[in-house]
């Protein structure tokens, strides 16, 4: 059976900035307060999530002031933030033995009360942790940092973090790297052995820890022209953005068979502007015109109106015939017995809290259709 999931990003419409620092402070302190304001607002995101999809990965709210690599980044001891980026400067380690992701933490917390309101028990939570070599894109000196370290530091925040009880268990950890094979990186090229082993490694360091949480592993790219993922044995899923050749290639199924894997179908996009895309374009071929040259003008017509809430941005999402019509695509051409999970290719669009859980329910509809209508249940 396919489960339905998400990437963990997601709008969120209050004070981002106070948030984040109450965030910061029940990390270090476990202040009383701010583990009381964070879990009312992820514990409503992630029931809110939960209604609509099987496995939810925990909300992740970041901006301008904590981005998601400072959140991982924050924890570790051994590494200085200069002008130019964070270096090295000692051994890398915890600054506290009690570094977990604050947002699990909270949820762990409301464990019984999430189950009596989502109504089934255990219900399944999905981690997203960024990876070793994304991180190390925030390093001033990238060659000084060691991928198997990282990955160690990462292994030991998810100990800390995954929790299972009565109430709830963990379905998956989903490892990101969104710049693998999509930024030139003469760091891991493909002449550089060493360093793609270590980075092979750090990989395996983290996935052999999700597993003996009883977690599937997965990884979440942007793109898979880098093959290096392929060799990671504690790795069971992979999962691409929605026009990757990972999802159409007639290799892909022998490959996945040779390396005992399984996809993760991303089954819609998600990145606004492409969204909006679309949608003028749609508009134009229906009405027969040609795409005007000043189509950028056009978007920023449309994202004032969203703004200002003259046009609901429901209507730039894609539709479920959409999604069903790709993940059909893609159970045909691995076979279903490699499709385990299904969700939007990235973080959801955040034109709006309300637009982007229509998007989770129409992942989880569409789900749950095709394991019907394919008999995979």
């Amino acid at each position: 059976m396919i489960k339905s999931t998400d990437i963990g990003s997601i709008s969120f419409e209050g004070n981002s900035d106070q948030y984040v620092d109450a965030r910061t402070k029940l990390l270090y302190s476990g202040d009383r307060d701010a583990l009381e304001y964070v879990g009312s607002i992820i514990v409503k995101m992630f029931i809110d999530k939960a209604k609509r999809i099987d496995e939810p990965t925990y909300p992740q709210i970041a901006n301008e002031k904590l981005g998601m690599n400072e959140m991982f980044l924050q924890l570790i001891d051994g590494i200085e933030k200069s002008k130019g980026g964070y270096e090295v400067v000692g051994r890398l380690n915890l600054k506290q033995l009690n570094c977990y992701i604050p947002e699990v933490h909270v949820l762990e917390k409301n464990s019984a009360f999430i189950a009596e309101k989502v109504g089934r028990r255990p219900v399944e939570y999905s981690i997203c942790l960024t990876d070793p070599h994304c991180l190390s894109w925030a390093f001033a000196n990238r060659s000084s940092v060691n991928f198997e370290e990282l990955g160690y530091i990462l292994a030991k925040i998810l100990e800390e973090t995954s929790f299972s009880n009565k109430y709830m268990r963990p379905a998956r950890v989903s490892v990101d790297d969104p710049l693998l094979g999509v930024s030139d990186d003469l760091n891991i090229d493909i002449l550089n052995a060493p360093k793609r082993e270590e980075l092979r490694k750090s990989w395996e360091i983290i996935c052999d820890v999700a597993k003996s949480k009883g977690a599937t592993t997965s990884m979440h790219l942007h793109s898979t022209t880098d093959k290096l993922f392929w060799d990671v044995d504690s790795l069971e899923v992979v999962q691409a953005h929605v026009d990757d050749h990972l999802y159409t290639s007639p290799e892909t199924k022998g490959l996945l068979k040779d390396t005992d894997k399984k996809i993760f179908a991303s089954i819609c996009k998600t990145d606004p502007n492409t969204l909006i895309d679309q949608r003028i374009r749609t508009e134009l071929q229906r009405k027969g015109e040609t795409v005007p040259k000043y189509l950028g003008q056009l978007m920023a017509g449309e994202w004032k109106k969203i703004k200002s809430g003259e046009i609901n941005p429901v209507v730039f999402l894609e539709l479920e015939d959409v999604m069903k019509k790709r993940l059909l695509g893609i159970g045909e051409n691995v076979g279903w017995e490699r499709v385990v999970d299904a969700s939007p290719e990235c973080g959801l669009p955040k034109f709006s809290y309300k637009s982007d859980l229509e998007y989770l329910r129409r992942v989880g509809d569409v789900v749950r259709d095709v394991n019907e209508e394919m008999r995979l249940l």
